[in-house]
This record gives structure tokens, C-alpha cells and sequence, in this order.
């Protein structure tokens, strides 16, 4: 009697050790994939905003010259980054003043208004906007687009 009831015991106490670290596996591998999914979310994030500050940075004399062909061709440069998918710069009075689009339907999804500071995923894509400023003071507004291939 006692031999059955120290065997029910121990298959008791493996089992208790085989639930409890496959529990803690899962949780553990959730929090990675949680994680690396906030880090690959924030490096895109983090990558358009670079490119839309350096492109606010050679846009700036053309915005403030008002001279929409050069800011137009400094745009055509986003060519060589495929995932970019669209891309605007406003006026200070929200006005748009030159556009890049990877496809013409692409176009569209420009917002409409001068868009806050701010990054946003949407449907697949990643947007980011970006003051373009000069001695603190507002000359326009950058916002890139790109493709987000997580979603």
C-alpha cells in the first residue's frame, strides 16, 4: 500500500514540476515576443524619423525660398529607400507645398491637414511627422510613410 501511494506522490510532484516550468517557458517566450516586437516597432519608428530629419534638414532653404521644385526633387530622393511609400512637407499654414509618392493611388493616403508631431501605425504602414524648425521657429512640417512589414 504505502509503495502505491509513494509512486501517486512522485507522479504528483512531476507532473507539478513539468506544468509549472512549461507554464513559466510560455510566459517567458511571450515576453520575448512582445518585446521584440516593441523593439523592431520603435527601430522603424525611430529609422523614418531619422529620414525625415534629414531630409527636413536639405529641404528647409527650399521650403523657406519658397522654391517647391527643388523641395520636390530632394523628395524624389526616397527612391532608393523602396519601403517609403509616401512623403509631404507643409507649410507652416498647413498648406501642402511638395509631395513623393512610390505610386500615384499612394497619394491619397497624405493627410489632408498639417499633421501634429507624431508616429502612427496604420493598416500595414508606419507614419511619422516631423517640425521642420529654424532658430525654434516652425518653417513646416515633414511626413514620411513607409511600408510596416510586421502588420
Amino acid at each position: 500500500m504505502f509503495g502505491a501511494v509513494k509512486q501517486s506522490i512522485s507522479r504528483k510532484l512531476v507532473l507539478g514540476v513539468l506544468v509549472s516550468t512549461l507554464t513559466a517557458l510560455l510566459v517567458a517566450c511571450a515576453s520575448m515576443l512582445v518585446l521584440d516586437v516593441h523593439n523592431y516597432q520603435t527601430g522603424w519608428a525611430e529609422d523614418l524619423r531619422a529620414q525625415a530629419d534629414i531630409l527636413a534638414e536639405v529641404t528647409k532653404p527650399a521650403l523657406e525660398f519658397n522654391d517647391a521644385g527643388v523641395a520636390q526633387e530632394n523628395l524624389l530622393q526616397l527612391r532608393a529607400r523602396p519601403p517609403i511609400v509616401t512623403a509631404a512637407i507643409y507649410r507652416p499654414d498647413g498648406k501642402v507645398f511638395a509631395t513623393y509618392a512610390k505610386a500615384p493611388p499612394d497619394l491619397a493616403r497624405l493627410p489632408k491637414r498639417l499633421p501634429r508631431p507624431s508616429q502612427r501605425i496604420d493598416g500595414g504602414k508606419i507614419g511619422v511627422a516631423a517640425p521642420m524648425l529654424r532658430n525654434g521657429e516652425l518653417v513646416g512640417t515633414i511626413y514620411v510613410e513607409a511600408e510596416y512589414p510586421l502588420m
